[in-house]
């Protein structure tokens, strides 16, 4: 009977913690940092997207200009914003956590900026892990190298 060798393959990404300040109460929020994710997250097709949802929400709110409607809409755009970085449904675990709409919105650019700078140093990571991979298959390649010239002589 042969055995199957298994791989643990570690995924690219970082949990997210978000703490409710009275409660305690914390959910935390996976966030894909794969160069996959990332592009999805840059190309601006995606965008299109964005101002497809925000015509909609325009559209909806022209006829009415009381307070729940903009409260609404900024909600829904917001809503848009943190399910297009971690995944859909986010926006809403994150606001049974934290009902607290303006408290989620000032979170929403430093919790961008944290990521970036997450998403920075591992690519400073992986980098230096391929010089290190490199380095090492060089030094056995030139090791070989000499032994086979040794063994020749």
């Amino acid at each position: 009977m042969k055995q199957t060798l298994d791989i643990d393959i570690e995924l690219s990404g970082f949990p997210v913690g978000f703490t409710n300040p009275i409660t305690g109460e914390r959910v935390e929020i996976w966030f894909d940092s794969s160069l996959e994710n990332l592009k999805r997250i840059i190309v601006e097709e995606n965008y299109e997207e964005f101002d497809i949802y925000e015509q909609k929400l325009k559209e909806d709110s022209i006829h009415e200009t009381n307070v729940e409607t903009v409260i609404e809409h900024a909600k829904g755009t917001l809503e848009y914003q943190y399910d297009f970085f971690f995944g859909k449904g986010t926006f809403e675990k994150l606001y049974e956590c934290v009902p607290d709409f303006d408290a989620l919105e000032r979170a929403y650019e430093p919790t961008i900026k944290a990521i970036a700078k997450k998403v920075e140093q591992q690519a400073k990571k992986r980098q230096k892990d391929r010089e290190i991979a490199a380095e090492k298959l060089t030094k056995e390649f030139q090791n070989k190298k000499k032994q086979k010239v040794a063994n020749k002589k």
